[in-house]
């Protein structure tokens, strides 16, 4: 998210930084006016996955950035208190904090009606 929010790789700052390649006299890192949201989708209930969406309508989705399945469909997920069983895990971005946060729980919202767990 931090990449999403700066622009920068905080990584690759980090690893430039400790070769020495990096010289800097003011504040890396600034808020370019773009906010950066992480959301996971977990179902209601534990069971067999029945049904879950297309990865590519979700990666099509406005400013949806990265998306991770953990889960197949047929596979089982349980324990619904721990982060084994996030089901669906999405990264996006917007113009500020709010409309990021919008957009990927607008993925969650989508991944959730079209999910089933029986």
């Amino acid at each position: 998210m931090m990449d999403l929010a700066t622009g920068r790789s905080i990584v690759g700052d980090c690893i430039e930084c400790s070769l020495g390649n990096l010289e800097f006299d003011e504040n890396l890192y600034s808020n370019k006016k773009m906010g950066a949201s992480w959301q996971c989708f977990v179902p209601n209930k534990e069971g067999i996955i029945k049904k879950l969406p297309n990865i590519e309508i979700l990666q099509k989705m406005k400013d949806i950035t990265n998306v991770w399945f953990h889960y197949q469909e047929n596979e089982k997920v349980e324990d619904l208190k721990s982060n084994f069983s996030w089901v669906v895990q999405v990264m996006a971005q917007g113009e500020n904090r709010e409309a990021a946060k919008f957009n990927a729980l607008t993925c969650i919202n989508y991944i959730r009606e079209n999910s089933l767990v029986e």
